[in-house]
């Protein structure tokens, strides 16, 4: 088997699949390695014994050798960026680095720089993906059907889908690793931040529509509409017939 990478750009919903991964990869003959996405340099300068398995923030780029020597396959998950805007700056007040009362001047900016510039990696990803073993999953399917999604993702990967798997997978989810579970609250419900190795904090979509201003979604709409579109999502604003 190659090697198994999980990517997921910063604020995404990683929270949601990888720690079932990880439990259930432990229990096979899959190097589950120990150190998270800060250190993914270690690939390359500690190469680990594979086949392993581990979790990325890096960028496409970083992985292009890898691809290369046919040693890799990735797994993508995809979050609405303006979704993952709102999850960026509630962690930071969580943090208390930006103040809640300038949450909507800040989401204005975030269409600019550094921010911006995460989006535009995630669509290198996915037109990456037309080429190179990489299997795309959206986080509005994970929060869905997350045993279903995490069973394909396996599946991806060269395990059978079987009912010893599913009765696993559904297993480590209910006991463990469901919204539920992870937070002590119900999705969508307001609550404190559990702020750990992962983030939980609604597990919801959509929020964007309710937090952004119309300033902000005209900046968005026009610094990155089209990356939005390319992503697969709705517009911020609304388009006619002919797209403008």
């Amino acid at each position: 088997m190659k090697n198994l990478v999980f990517c997921n750009l910063f604020y995404s919903g990683s929270s949601a699949i990888v720690p079932i991964l990880e439990d259930y990869l432990r229990t096979t003959h899959v190097n589950v390695l120990n150190y998270g996405p800060e250190s993914t340099r270690r690939l390359v300068d500690d190469p680990p014994p594979g086949p392993y398995f581990h979790w990325t923030h890096n960028n496409s780029d970083f992985f292009i050798p890898f691809f290369e020597r046919e040693e890799v396959s990735i797994v993508f998950l995809q979050r609405d960026p303006r979704d993952v805007a709102i999850s960026y700056l509630e962690d930071h007040i969580f943090r208390g680095i930006v103040d809640r009362a300038k949450l909507r001047e800040t989401l204005h900016g975030l269409a600019y720089g550094n921010f911006a510039n995460t989006i535009r990696e995630a669509c290198k990803w996915v037109a990456l993906a037309q080429e190179r073993p990489i299997k795309v999953i959206k986080f509005d399917e994970l929060k869905q059907d997350t045993v279903g999604v995490t069973l394909d993702v396996l599946e991806f990967y060269g395990f059978t889908r079987d009912p010893e798997l599913e009765q696993k997978i559904r297993s480590l989810y209910d006991t463990k690793y469901s919204f539920e579970a992870m937070s002590n609250r119900p999705r969508g419900s307001d609550g404190e931040m559990v702020r750990n190795r992962y983030i939980v904090r609604k597990g919801v979509s959509g929020e964007w529509r309710r937090l952004f201003s119309p300033e902000a979604l005209e900046s968005w709409d026009k610094e990155l509409g089209a990356e939005i579109a390319l992503l697969g999502y709705e517009p911020c604003l609304p388009r006619t017939v002919d797209g403008v």
